[in-house]
């Protein structure tokens, strides 16, 4: 597994993840890591969900044989 290492985080982002890995009972590095999974994993659905608009504003593909 990579390691990866912040500096500079904000003492109120620090504050509120620490909370919140209180009341998951999780460590402050497990809350981290799932919050960096969950918003890359919403980057790539919102990819997928544009794509699929894209699509489904395409005009009809013309019939086999129809002129």
């Amino acid at each position: 597994m990579a390691q990866l290492v912040l500096s500079d985080v904000d003492e109120a982002v620090l504050a509120r993840l620490e909370a919140r890995a209180a009341r998951h009972r999780t460590s402050v590095e497990e809350e981290a890591r799932r919050a960096l999974t969950e918003s890359v994993s919403q980057d790539f659905a919102a990819i997928i969900a544009r794509f699929d608009a894209f699509v489904a504003a395409l005009p009809p593909e013309p019939e086999a044989g129809a002129r």
